[in-house]
Formats: structure tokens, C-alpha cells, sequence
């Protein structure tokens, strides 16, 4: 009688995660080449697919359909997106538990992606272009200067000045957030100019 062991489904197992985040990160390459090819080489794009997977998993999605949706999810708004305050409508459709069927759930997450991407990108990526030729025209040397609640509004009315689409979709109070986790993180590492702190800002609002 033939006797399968733990180990040697174990085995199998990883095998078959293995071949999978392989053809992940090709499909990857193939629908955003530019942008996955901003991770690294072809060792760094994997053990990035292989982070995606892992968080993917900690959300409770395992079928391919489910994984490949929330990689294409990570890719457009980034590994954090399921925390990120900017972020709050795809974060409450990803636990939405009016939808048991997990595949449903993230095929909904997906469909708000798109139209998110619609609204503040445009339909050629012209909204963002704009946006950043904004950002590249600014001074930061004539950051927003204030503590606490003055200085996040002020930030965020920057904000909405770089990129008005993107402002109005997410509104005020998530932006706020954004603004003032953005500040704490700059101050760990060590950046206390108001042009240092803006420019944090600024890169956590458009990244």
C-alpha cells in the first residue's frame, strides 16, 4: 500500500506555490511591465510576489483567481493598500462579510479599482501626468509651516492644489489621516524641515 507523508505533501504544496508565483510574476511583468519592473530583477519580482501572496492569504484568499485579483491589487495601489487610509473604501470591501464567497468579495475590490483608476488617473494616465507636472513645478521651499492641525490641512489643501481628482474621490478626512501618519513616520527618520516633511507627504499621497 502506497503511503503519502506530511512531509512529502508538504512537498508538493511548495512545488505547486513555487510554479505559481512564477507564472504570477510573469503575468505581472506582462499587464504592468514597467511598473513591476520597478521592484528589480527577476529574484527580487518573485520574492515581491511571494510578500503579495502572504498578505493575500492573511486576508483569507487561496484560489489563483484570488491571489492573481489581489496582486493586480497590490501592483495598482500598493503592498499596504489593505491599511493605507486613502484607501478605506477598498479596505472595507475587502472584509465586506455581506459577500461569503471570497472570489465575489475580491472580483468586487477589483471593479473599484478600476473605476478608482478611471477617476483619478483618466483614461490615458492624463490626470496623473498633469498632477505630477504639478508636483515637478512646485518650490518646496515654500513648504506649508505649522504644527499639528493647521499644518496637516495645510498639507492637505497642498495636496488637493497636486492633484484635485485623487482629493475629491478619497476625500478630506482620509487624506488628514494619510497627512498625519505621513508627518509621525517622517519625524522617525529624522526629517524635521517643513520642505522635508512636504515632500514626505507628498510621495505617500501619490505612492
Amino acid at each position: 500500500m502506497l503511503v503519502i507523508r506530511q512531509k512529502q505533501l508538504d512537498a508538493f504544496s511548495q512545488s505547486g506555490m513555487r510554479q505559481f508565483e512564477a507564472l504570477l510574476s510573469a503575468h505581472l511583468s506582462s499587464v504592468w511591465p514597467r511598473e513591476f519592473s520597478l521592484v528589480g530583477d527577476e529574484p527580487a519580482q518573485r520574492q515581491a510576489v511571494g510578500r503579495i501572496i502572504r498578505c493575500a492569504q492573511a486576508n483569507g484568499f487561496e484560489t489563483s483567481r484570488q491571489l492573481t485579483l489581489y496582486a493586480m491589487l497590490v501592483v495598482s495601489l500598493g503592498i499596504g493598500f489593505d491599511t493605507d487610509p486613502q484607501f478605506d473604501w477598498a479596505a472595507t470591501a475587502l472584509r465586506n462579510a455581506a459577500i461569503e464567497d471570497l472570489t465575489a468579495r475580491i472580483e468586487a475590490v477589483f471593479d473599484q479599482n478600476v473605476a478608482y483608476l478611471g477617476a483619478v488617473g483618466g483614461t490615458d494616465s492624463e490626470i496623473v501626468v498633469k498632477a505630477l507636472l504639478r508636483v515637478r513645478e512646485f518650490d518646496f521651499a515654500t513648504a506649508p509651516v505649522g504644527e499639528d492641525e493647521a499644518l496637516v490641512e495645510d498639507l492637505c489643501g497642498l495636496m488637493g492644489r497636486f492633484w484635485p481628482e485623487k482629493l475629491a474621490y478619497q476625500e478630506i478626512s482620509p487624506t488628514q489621516l494619510m497627512i498625519e501618519q505621513s508627518i509621525a513616520k517622517a519625524r522617525e527618520y529624522g526629517l524635521e524641515s517643513p520642505p522635508g516633511i512636504c515632500v514626505f507627504v507628498t510621495l505617500g499621497f501619490f505612492l
